[in-house]
């Protein structure tokens, strides 16, 4: 299970990098986040999801607002080389503004400039310290350096700051590709408690039980799963391997 979970954790923080891109600024600066889970402007304070409580006015101004708009909507082109370049010059009038800080480390993530990323992103965190996305964003970018002790710290925070599905997911990878099966188990119970409707958090929970050849258990995840997305890969073919382990 061990190189299998670590691929796994690759390939989630790989794709949580983009999953958890901000798009509007506006929602950012009002505490809101956008996730491949969730519908188009919705807010994420419900139970289980992410909010944030800012300890100062993040808004941003009209000329930011305005370049963290063109940048986003370089980046999602695939611009990158046009996105970073607006937002380093609008980080020259706006040096602390927390969602261009958090963006032009995203950009730079992408593009394998690590050490920009890493500034960029820590010095977000160190401004909105309450925000568990970023905290979230953080954490990955660690993980696909295979930084671990950090990523974990990073997303120990951001379960601080709001406890959120993906964090739960991806301390729960870390356990698991570490053999530590029933503490993964422990933490991607409350993945799957904050939002039942997430068939990642139940195909990494039955991979966890499984770990633990609690096969029946693994079972039950991997079907409530498919009954979410019935044709999702990973989950069916999990699925089938277990069924040939048992016989079936």
């Amino acid at each position: 299970m061990r190189g299998r979970s670590l691929s796994l954790v690759v390939g989630c923080a790989s794709a949580g990098i983009v999953l958890l891109v901000p798009t509007e600024s506006s929602a950012l600066a009002a505490g809101q986040q956008r996730d491949a889970t969730y519908g188009p402007a919705e807010t994420l304070s419900a139970p289980g999801r992410m909010s944030t409580q800012p300890q100062q006015n993040s808004e941003l101004l009209p000329e930011a607002e305005h370049i963290f708009r063109q940048a986003a909507e370089d980046f999602r082109a695939g611009r990158t080389a046009e996105a970073l370049a607006r937002l380093k010059e609008g980080l020259k009038a706006h040096p602390d503004n927390p969602p261009m800080l958090h963006l032009a480390g995203l950009i730079a993530a992408s593009r394998g400039e690590n050490q920009a990323a890493q500034l960029y992103l820590e010095r977000a965190v160190q401004i909105w310290p309450d925000h568990p996305v970023y905290w979230v964003n953080l954490g990955i970018f660690y993980m696909r350096l295979s930084r671990i002790p950090e990523a974990e710290r990073a997303l120990r925070r951001s379960v601080a700051a709001s406890p959120n599905p993906p964090a739960y997911n991806l301390l729960g990878l870390i356990r698991l590709d570490q053999n530590a099966g029933e503490e993964a188990v422990g933490l991607l119970k409350k993945s799957v408690d904050l939002t039942r409707d997430d068939v990642r958090s139940w195909y990494y929970l039955g991979l966890a039980h499984q770990s633990l050849a609690q096969n029946d258990s693994a079972l039950s995840c991997y079907q409530q799963a498919l009954r979410l997305v019935p044709r999702d890969f990973y989950t069916n073919l999990q699925l089938g391997k277990l069924f040939v382990k048992r016989g079936q």
